[in-house]
């Protein structure tokens, strides 16, 4: 075809060439088949780093042919090589990473040709530790109480660790409150804390909390437990050895004579029973010690004895073959002069003091000694017949 003289296919060929030199390979094939969208999403194995580590981005495209190329982007800015990962290190807290891909040139049927993937925000820690620090809600308590110390952290992770420390030695669970009830005074207890967050890889160490037990008196009773004729009664003492005491008591109290006194009498024994002797101190602390009173069957004295010389039921003395450990065998008369006393078990009283023959009358024994149970201590009334 000829205008003015002149063919019009070399301007057409002009037109393609130039199209070529533009889009490239891009007209160079046909797609055959379907259709496909480019899509590109990327990774990274944290998302809070510490400042200056090397950060690790993967990027996974698909429906770009088998050559894709890769640009990176931090803040929208082109980064790294044309690479399907990233590897950087000067990353600031709140940096946000994508990446484009576009798609293989010998891959005709993408469309459109690049694609971006979503955004990564990275949270960048400095170098500073996490604090911690524990706190008790009392110190300088009774012993014996449990006490609950809390640990308080600051720029730590939510899934960080705990070690608690009591003494230099690992205690308690992995929690931010570690709670017992052993204590003794002077007692240290610390905490170390870490967790993926901190840049550094030492614990961190909290102060240290300095354990105060107050101080409870020394209390005792007498006698310790001990066995008992029934129907006997027995004087119970309480001893305490300071002057700290804001108030004493026995108990049961219907079972003793003085219940708020140091000494107190026992009602007569039918049962085995176990008394409380409870101190209070004036800075609020208790201390409780116990004694058992039981009953002992393996002996009964006689009610009385007849020492006139007929070498019958003249001696007042323990039964013969009693199981016990004599400490103790007293007789007194009504006034309360001792007129006999042994620690030989096979001897007995022939009714005389100082050679002189008793009264007859009514007297009073005393016997303490010791089974393979317990301490005994019997006592009770005789007659003295002539």
């Amino acid at each position: 075809m000829k205008i003015s003289g002149k063919f019009v296919f070399p301007l057409k060929i002009q037109i393609l060439s130039a199209l070529f030199m533009v889009f490239g390979p891009a007209f160079s094939q046909t797609c055959t088949g379907t259709i496909v969208r480019p899509s590109i999403t990327i990774s990274t194995n944290s998302t809070r780093v510490c400042l200056g580590s090397t950060v690790l981005f993967v990027a996974t495209a698909i429906n770009c042919g088998a050559n894709p190329s890769y640009q990176w982007k931090v803040n929208g800015l082109n980064v790294g090589t044309n690479s399907d990962t990233l590897a950087i290190n000067n990353l600031q807290n709140g940096d946000n990473v994508n990446c484009t891909v576009t798609a293989d040139p010998e891959f005709a049927c993408a469309s459109p040709r690049t694609s971006s993937s979503f955004g990564i925000s990275i949270q960048v820690i400095s170098s500073s530790q996490p604090s911690i620090s524990i706190v008790a809600a009392t110190n300088d308590f009774c012993p014996g109480l449990s006490l609950e110390i809390v640990a308080q952290v600051q720029n730590g992770d939510p899934l960080g660790h705990y070690q608690w420390e009591w003494n230099g030695a690992p205690a308690g669970p992995d929690s931010s409150i570690f709670t017992n009830a052993g204590y003794q005074n002077g007692d240290s207890v610390y905490c170390l804390y870490s967790d993926s967050s901190s840049c550094s890889p030492v614990p961190t160490k909290s102060n240290i909390l300095v354990i105060e037990v107050k101080t409870l008196p020394l209390v005792s009773t007498s006698p310790v437990d001990t066995l008992v004729q029934a129907g006997s009664s027995i004087e119970l003492n309480g001893i305490v050895n300071q002057d700290s005491v804001s108030n004493y008591e026995w108990e049961p109290i219907g079972s003793v004579s003085s219940p708020h006194s140091f000494s107190t009498l026992t009602t007569p024994v039918e049962s085995a029973t176990t008394y409380y002797f409870n101190v209070s101190t004036t800075d609020g602390c208790q201390v409780t010690k116990t004694v058992t009173i039981g009953l002992l069957y393996t002996f009964a004295m006689p009610t009385a004895f007849t020492p006139n010389g007929d070498g019958i039921n003249d001696i007042y003395r323990i039964p013969p073959r009693t199981n016990l450990i004599l400490q103790e065998f007293d007789v007194f008369n009504r006034w309360g002069d001792r007129v006999f006393t042994t620690q030989n078990i096979s001897t007995g009283w022939d009714g005389t003091w100082k050679g002189i023959k008793q009264d007859v009358g009514i007297y009073f024994y005393f016997i303490r000694g010791q089974t393979d149970q317990a301490q005994v201590i019997s006592r009770g009334s005789l007659i003295l017949i002539r």
